[in-house]
Formats: C-alpha cells, sequence, structure tokens
C-alpha cells in the first residue's frame, strides 16, 4: 500500500548508506523553495526518508520527514541541488517554485511515478535505468529528447505532451495502455517510428490509446499519415485527437489536390491573422485545404478541419487559396482588396463585409442566395445571374446605381448609405424588408412590393410615398425627408411603428395620415413618432386634433427629441397650425448666400453677441458664430451639406438652398 510522506522535527544525524537510493533534482534558482510531493510503498519505509538540504552527504536534525505533513514538503532553497533519500516510489517535483532545470532518477530503482510538469528549464530526461516506472508525466515542458528503459515490463501511461521532441520510441514498454504526445515536432516520419514501437496488443481486452493530435481546430507540428494510423490499428491502438477523445483517421497528401474549385483572398494587412467561416458539403469535409504560404501545392497542417465556425489562421503573405467546393465563405474584416471566387460555382453564402473591396465578381455564382458585402468600397456590382438571391446587404458602399431585374426571389434587401439616386426594386416581388437609408432618392416606387413588412428609407429626399397595396407592412422608417404626403393601405392592419419626423406633413396631409393608422388592439399600442421639436429642420405640423385621432385608433404619439427616453416623449399636438416651428424670418434680419459656399448674414445692432449656428437637412451643426450687428459673412464649405440648409439667428430659423 502506497504511503504519503510527512514531516517531522526528529533528531538523527547519520552518513548515508552505500547503495542508500535517492532522486536528485536540479534547479535553475539558487534561491527560492522546494515544493514536493513524496510517498511510500509501506509506513515502515516513511522514517527511512529524508531530504539532503544542505548538500553534506548526511542527515541532520531538520532533514527528516515526520508525520504532521503527509501530502506536501516545503523548504527554502538553499542551492540549486536536492536530493530525497531514501524508497521513495512517487514523487512530484512539478511546483513552478522549483524551476527545474534536471532530473536523475537512475539511482532510486523503485521509483514506479513521476510528475514534473511545466518545468521550462527542463530540455532532457534520462529513464533508461527506472525499469519500474508505471507513469511518467512530464508534460508542458522544454523537452527535445527523453530516454525511456530499454526493458520496462512496468510502464503504463507515459505523457510528453506538449514539448518539442521530434522523436519518440516505446520499444521497450510491452505494458504501455496510454501514450499523450501531443503538441511536439514529430514528423510523419518520426510518428512512423512510434506506431512501428507500438506494443502489440492484439491479444488485449482493451485498446492502447495514442493521443497525437490535440484539438480538431488546432494546428500544431505534429502529423502522423492515415498509413501510419491504420498500422496502429493493427496493433489494437486507437489514434486519437485528445481534446473530445475523437478518433483521427490521420493526413492523406492525396486528399488535398490544386485541381479543386479555389477562392482566392488578397489583404492589405502585413501580418495578424485571417478571419475565416468556411462551409462545404458533408461529402466534401475531408478534401478543404488552405494555401497559407501560397505556393501551389498542399504542406501538413493547410487541412481544413473546422466547418461552420470561425478560425484563426496567421498571416504570411498577402494572398491565400482556399481549395474546396466551398458552399459558404465568410471573410469578413480581413482588410481584402481583392476577391475571386469565380470558382465556386456551388456557392450559396457569401459575407465578404468590412473589407476594401471595390469590385466584386460574381456571375458564376448562379446557386448564390445570401450575399453580404456591407462596409466596402463598391461602385458597382452585377447581380443579374444570381437568380437566386434570397438575402442582400450591400449598406455603405460607393453605389450609384444597382440592378435588380433578375432577382425576384429577394426577401430582403439592404442598400443603406450609398450615392443611389434612383432605385427599381418593381422585379422583387418577393421582398419582405426593404431598408434604402442615407441615400440622394426624390422617389421610389414600391407598387409592385405587396409583401413588404419593413420599410428604411431614412436620410434621402422623398417627397411624396406612397404605399398602398402594401397590407402587410408593420415598420415604416421615412424620417429625415422632405415628405408632403404619406399614403398608407386602406387594409393595412399590421402596422405597428412609423417614424416620419423631419418632413414637410402639415395640414390635410397629416390628418389623411393619421386617419390612415389602423386601429390596434387595446393591448398593442402602435407607436407614431411625427416631429423632433429639438431638430430645427423640422416642418412637419401635427395638431392636437391629428393626436386625438391617432390616440383614437390606439396609436401613442411621439415627439423624437433627438432620442431622448429612446424617442419616446409623448406629444400632445399643435394647438394652432400657425404655431408650428418651421422656419420663420424677421425682418431687420437678411440671410442669403452670395457666392458659391459664401453666406451673407446682416443683423442688427441690438442682436450683437446672439447665437448663429448653420445646420444641414439632418440637424448637423455645419457652423456656429455670434452676431456682429451688421453685416458678415460665413464660408460653408464644398461637401457640407447637400441642398436644404437652416441659420438660425437669435432663435429664429431661415431655410435657404445651398
Amino acid at each position: 500500500m502506497t504511503a504519503a510522506i510527512a514531516l517531522s522535527s526528529n533528531v538523527c544525524m547519520a552518513q548515508t548508506s552505500p547503495g542508500e537510493p535517492y532522486v536528485e533534482l536540479t534547479s535553475e534558482q539558487e534561491t527560492g523553495k522546494w515544493g514536493l510531493s513524496l510517498a511510500v510503498a509501506n509506513d515502515e519505509d516513511k522514517a527511512k526518508v529524508w531530504v539532503d538540504l544542505n548538500n553534506n552527504g548526511q542527515k541532520d536534525e531538520n532533514e527528516t520527514i515526520g508525520m504532521w505533513e503527509w501530502y506536501w514538503y516545503s523548504r527554502p532553497r538553499t542551492a540549486k541541488t536536492l536530493r530525497i533519500y531514501g524508497p521513495v516510489i512517487d514523487i512530484d517535483c512539478g511546483s513552478k517554485d522549483n524551476a527545474i532545470a534536471a532530473i536523475n532518477i537512475k539511482n532510486n530503482p523503485n521509483l514506479q511515478k513521476l510528475k514534473c510538469t511545466y518545468s521550462k528549464g527542463l530540455t532532457s530526461l534520462d529513464l533508461s535505468g527506472n525499469a519500474n516506472l508505471k507513469k511518467v508525466n512530464v508534460s508542458g515542458c522544454k523537452l527535445n529528447s527523453i530516454a525511456l528503459p530499454v526493458q520496462s515490463p512496468a510502464m503504463e501511461e507515459l505523457d510528453v505532451n506538449d514539448n518539442e521532441l521530434d522523436k519518440l520510441e516505446v520499444s521497450g514498454c510491452s505494458k504501455l495502455v496510454r501514450i499523450d504526445c501531443f503538441k511536439n515536432r514529430l514528423t510523419a516520419d518520426a510518428m512512423q517510428k512510434l506506431v512501428e514501437s507500438l506494443p502489440d496488443r492484439s491479444q488485449e481486452n482493451t485498446a492502447g490509446r495514442l493521443f497525437v493530435l490535440y484539438s480538431i481546430d488546432e494546428k500544431e507540428k505534429n502529423e502522423i499519415l492515415k498509413t501510419s494510423v491504420e498500422q496502429a490499428k493493427t496493433k489494437k491502438w486507437d489514434v486519437k485527437y485528445f481534446t473530445g477523445q475523437l478518433d483521427y483517421s490521420g493526413s492523406d497528401h492525396n486528399r488535398y489536390l490544386t485541381s479543386k474549385p479555389k477562392a482566392i483572398l488578397t489583404t492589405s494587412k502585413q501580418s495578424g491573422e485571417w478571419l475565416l467561416n468556411i462551409g462545404v458539403p458533408e461529402q466534401e469535409v475531408d478534401s478543404v485545404w488552405i494555401d497559407l504560404n501560397n505556393n501551389n501545392e498542399y504542406d501538413y497542417g493547410e487541412e481544413q478541419n473546422v466547418f461552420n465556425q470561425q478560425v484563426r489562421l496567421p498571416i504570411s503573405g498577402e494572398k491565400i487559396n482556399i481549395y474546396g467546393k466551398l458552399s459558404k465563405l465568410v471573410c469578413m474584416g480581413n482588410h481584402l482588396t481583392a476577391l475571386n471566387v469565380e470558382e465556386c460555382t456551388e456557392l450559396e453564402t457569401l459575407n465578404c463585409s468590412k473589407n476594401e473591396l471595390q469590385t466584386l465578381k460574381l456571375n458564376s455564382n448562379k446557386k448564390l442566395k445570401e450575399l453580404l458585402g456591407y462596409e466596402n468600397e463598391l461602385t458597382e456590382i452585377d447581380l443579374s445571374e444570381n437568380k437566386e438571391l434570397v438575402l442582400l446587404s450591400l449598406n455603405t458602399n460607393k453605389l450609384s446605381a444597382a440592378n435588380f431585374d433578375n432577382n425576384n426571389a429577394l426577401t430582403t434587401l439592404f442598400i443603406s448609405n450609398n450615392e443611389l439616386k434612383e432605385l427599381n426594386v418593381k422585379p422583387c416581388i418577393n421582398l419582405r424588408t426593404i431598408a434604402f437609408e442615407n441615400n440622394q432618392l426624390q422617389e421610389v416606387d414600391l407598387s409592385k412590393n405587396a409583401l413588404i413588412e419593413s420599410i428604411y428609407a431614412q436620410k434621402n429626399k422623398l417627397t411624396k410615398l406612397n404605399l398602398k397595396g402594401l397590407n402587410g407592412l408593420r415598420m415604416l422608417s421615412c424620417e429625415h425627408n422632405a415628405l408632403s404626403s404619406i399614403a398608407l393601405d386602406e387594409n393595412l392592419k399590421q402596422l405597428e411603428a412609423v417614424y416620419c419626423f423631419c418632413n414637410q406633413i402639415k395640414g390635410q396631409e397629416m390628418k389623411s395620415l393619421c386617419n390612415m393608422l389602423p386601429v390596434r388592439e387595446d393591448n398593442k399600442k402602435g407607436e407614431f413618432y411625427v416631429v423632433d421639436t429639438t431638430n430645427p429642420t423640422e416642418e412637419n405640423l401635427c395638431t392636437k386634433k391629428d393626436v386625438e385621432v391617432a390616440n383614437k385608433h390606439n396609436w401613442q404619439v411621439y415627439d423624437y427629441k433627438n432620442k431622448e427616453n429612446n424617442g419616446k416623449n409623448l406629444y400632445e399636438g399643435k394647438e394652432n397650425p400657425t404655431g408650428l416651428n418651421l422656419p420663420e424670418g424677421r425682418e431687420d434680419i437678411n440671410v442669403c448666400f452670395i457666392a458659391n459656399g459664401l453666406l451673407q448674414i446682416n443683423t442688427p445692432q441690438s442682436l450683437q453677441g446672439r447665437d448663429i449656428r448653420v445646420y444641414d437637412i439632418n440637424g448637423r451643426i455645419l457652423k456656429q458664430d455670434v452676431c456682429k450687428g451688421g453685416l458678415q459673412l460665413l464660408s460653408i464649405q464644398k461637401g457640407d451639406s447637400q441642398g436644404v440648409i437652416f441659420i438660425q439667428v437669435d432663435g429664429k430659423t431661415f431655410k435657404r438652398m445651398h
């Protein structure tokens, strides 16, 4: 029975006996402390164990181990070398405090278990003289060589994972049942020699386990060929990944061909990582590889084993080739300057967003169903061959035109933050959601898009919006336009929210809009964001009577107030239509443009020192100044705004064209 060792204060001084077994440890550091866990075969052997702390070769009074410290021996370190004398059969010296640089156990043939983990100073280990060792764990060190017993009928488990071994053979270890050797530098040839040295367990009840790789999604330098794995199986050894205990079939260079279809990715990044998410049909998972060094041939470690989740791969050059019949490619956020997927004819999902792409050719990707290319620099795109597209997101590019004549399968279209002056989505009869915010559109025809449920149209130049026939509409966002009217369908029942502040809807048109709001159920109020009284561009007029109509239809009417309270500020309406906070002038103030970008303001002396603010149509302040009490000029830079601007002088607002 194995017993743990403890410390005591026994006083006994004696010279070491000839042949007395010992283990010698060497630390990288002369100071610090030793921390050990020791065990002996039985209680009678406890008194025979002592530690030569001062290296004088004799047992001193403070070097014995007593009964009050069973599992952990800890003492200050006064020298780099420490010897543990006696019939120790189990030693764990893996404490980081030990900073182990060398272990000598050849003088203790009784040792059965050795554990020394994560000792980065340990580069070699000689176990050749210890035939009684049953378990060895030296994982996480820096071993580049290990000598095992030539004949070891006892060795059962060997853990050398996370070292720097380039060879490992276990010929003399006939009772081995488990080897952990992942995260080393064992090449295919070295692994083959290891397999050849494995004991034959074909007559045993249980298979041996050989852990050669850490994880399916982590690259490492170990390689074992498929043929070596098959040979190991004939000896009744299972070859596995450590994580998840998954079986590993071995690498097969014949599977990874340059004749496979490829995607070519080019980046402007000089270092860092590729961020990729790849999908392929199940029958193709064993043939996908990524030519990371762009040498046009497969190198071990370039196979792709992880699908449908993000992987990170080191950047070693500006270009990579992804080989395989891809059905999905997510390559967003890689600073791509070019992307070639012409050979990927099976591609159904492509997400190349947040890159630097100026062009994207998709004519050969006829099975494409989802395309996300937002936040790039695309100036044009041809989607005429992508007739199966269902989802398209091209927000935040530089598109001045887009043609959807052949895309009638589209259900979701995002094309906001571009430079569109025209938008024809009549062919897209299956559209459910459309977003074209922040463009330059003066009109849009949605009469053929009867299935639309959500419209995001804010920050354009729309003057009218006819939504007749869209009886499934749930969400309408059309704020910050020049709308004088919005026509809703008479049979509209599902509408939940309308954002239409910062437009020019008033009088009969506002009355009609409020009357067309569908009657909501008692516990499901609609949300009507009709004005933003903090924005000087606001020209909507919603009277108290208009608000009453909306309320009767169970709609809450809100003043957006620059998103204060998330825009949910109850609005009572204007008492008098003429009381609208529209641009209103003063006879003693004159505002006009006298040249391109040069604004002339003439104010009376009485206003000297009062504030002047110039806003664009979105309420963004372009200029701030104070009245001079006379003639003064303000320069509005080209590009600061387009079209209408608003000048506020002493609280009065003037509207001018820039």
